[in-house]
């Protein structure tokens, strides 16, 4: 078994490099939600009225079915890799 040092550990950590990655995005989505919340800017027409595309079922249980397929996908990767 592997005993560390402390309990936070940056080095050989994967999370620099997806922060690299997901706070620029969270930045620029926070940024125009907060915009458009407050009327500055219009909304996008693809929202439809009052944002219809996040209240489809079909987008939800389609994008549910992924996530639940690739969360299977790696516990069965890792646990024939633990074998």
């Amino acid at each position: 078994m592997i005993y560390y040092d402390h309990s936070w550990q940056i080095t050989g950590s994967v999370f620099p490099s997806a922060a690299k990655i997901a706070l620029p995005s969270a930045t620029v989505t926070l940024l125009l939600n907060l915009l458009t919340y407050l009327n500055i800017i219009p909304p996008v027409d693809w929202l439809g009225v009052e944002g219809s595309v996040f209240w489809d079922s079909s987008a939800w249980t389609g994008f549910s079915t992924l996530v639940g397929f690739l969360v299977v996908f790696r516990t069965s990767q890792a646990y024939s890799r633990f074998w």
